[in-house]
């Protein structure tokens, strides 16, 4: 898996560099796998754990400038941000971009066995937990 940005946004191409360097990691996968044990099953944190980081998808990062829309548009493997309303730290930026991939995900019907609770708090659980790799 891996981010794509071609903008010219100082943070946010910041932000993606760090994002492709967790996502690569073997210790942020082992630390995910910890904390979703209490969301999910060992089993299905291991297997999750796997799906998400031997996924071969592509998701790119597009960044635009409009003070009356939204702070973030999702659009399959796209994720809009709002620069005119992102006012976030780097760490939160990270941590909302790694929710968001998860989230895409599970939208194109790659994770069908959690319910919509079990996805929400994974999501946050990811998004959290990369944070702390920022």
């Amino acid at each position: 898996m891996k981010f794509y940005y071609n903008g010219k946004n100082p943070k946010i191409t910041r932000v993606i560099k760090r994002a492709n360097e967790v996502f690569i990691s073997s210790f942020f996968y082992r630390d995910i796998e910890n904390y979703l044990s209490d969301i999910v099953e060992p089993e299905n944190a291991i297997n999750l754990v796997q799906l998400i980081e031997k996924s071969n998808q592509k998701f790119e990062i597009v960044s635009f400038w409009n003070p009356i829309a939204n702070q973030i548009i999702k659009d399959n493997n796209t994720l809009k941000l709002n620069t005119a309303k992102l006012k976030l730290s780097h760490h939160n930026l990270l941590s909302l971009i790694s929710s968001e991939y998860y989230l895409i995900l599970d939208k194109s019907n790659f994770l069908e066995n959690f319910s919509k609770t079990q996805h929400e708090k994974i999501a946050t659980t990811i998004g959290e937990r990369a944070k702390h790799f920022m």
